[in-house]
């Protein structure tokens, strides 16, 4: 209330109400953050909350090629576009997604990782499967998806 045109805070707080489950709260923060400035950070958390409240990806796709358009080397706007594709039943398109969202940062999210070696399983690739979640494992060792994956793929050998 008081710095209302704070984009950083607005973006910032987006992303907190986001975590909270409280998505139409943080889409509010993001819309009065874009009316500001068309920010990297804003259009990718907007698109993330429309990704929670919609079925399909139709309005996020078009605010995350704006963001690779400002900022191509941003790695959350194709992590995102990943997850769209793949939503939509893609993964042969989601898999690049997750390859560029992974070479556009130095130090990955397992989370990440996670999603790509996902998408690799899902195109028959398990040994780069395996891989990607053994990256993701040294990130986050304690993660149970993680050691879940990796165990059923050790398993499927």
């Amino acid at each position: 209330r008081a710095f209302p045109n704070n984009v950083r805070g607005r973006q910032g707080y987006g992303v907190a109400l986001l975590e909270a489950g409280r998505v139409m709260e943080g889409r509010s923060q993001f819309e009065a953050g874009l009316l500001i400035r068309r920010d990297v950070p804003l259009l990718v958390g907007m698109a993330q909350a429309l990704m929670q409240m919609e079925e399909t990806c139709a309005n996020s796709r078009s605010l995350l090629n704006e963001a690779l358009t400002i900022q191509p080397k941003d790695p959350f706007a194709p992590w995102l576009m990943g997850k769209c594709f793949e939503r939509e039943g893609n993964v042969a398109s989601a898999e690049p997604m997750y390859q560029m969202a992974i070479r556009n940062t130095a130090f990955p999210d397992p989370r990440l990782l996670f999603d790509w070696g996902v998408a690799l399983e899902r195109l028959g690739r398990p040994s780069a499967a395996a891989d990607a979640y053994r990256r993701a494992a040294l990130l986050n060792p304690a993660d149970a998806q993680i050691k879940d994956r990796l165990a059923r793929l050790r398993n499927a050998e």
